[in-house]
């Protein structure tokens, strides 16, 4: 069909992308909102809800990395996925990871 990727089984194409970047060196850092507890189970997936994945494809450890927070959509409030962070307001992700990432590094002098 032309595609780089199939149209099945994306949950587990998302942690795969995600884990060849983690084997690179990449630092990812996975916010999920509102995600469900059901969901990507078509298509042989590995995993089995959008929370799975979610927590799959942030580095470890996840309650560093990996943050969900509930969405309340028509009076109804999604779940909190398991393994995340315990953060419930968008806002304070968001002030987390920068403080994470505020701290000073030394940058080797033979990067080009």
């Amino acid at each position: 069909n032309g595609s780089v990727f199939a149209s099945t089984a994306e949950c587990t194409q998302a942690v795969n992308a995600a884990n060849y970047a983690k084997a690179a060196g990449t630092l990812i850092y996975s916010i999920s909102y509102g995600s469900a507890n059901t969901g990507c189970a078509t298509g042989g997936e590995t995993y089995k809800s959008p929370c799975a994945t979610m927590g799959a494809i942030a580095s470890p450890p996840m309650s560093q990395y990996f943050f969900s927070v509930p969405q309340t959509v028509g009076g109804k409030t999604s779940t909190v996925c398991t393994g995340a962070a315990p953060i419930t307001q968008l806002s304070q992700v968001f002030t987390n990871i920068q403080a994470q990432l505020s701290t000073s590094r030394l940058i080797p002098s033979n990067l080009p």
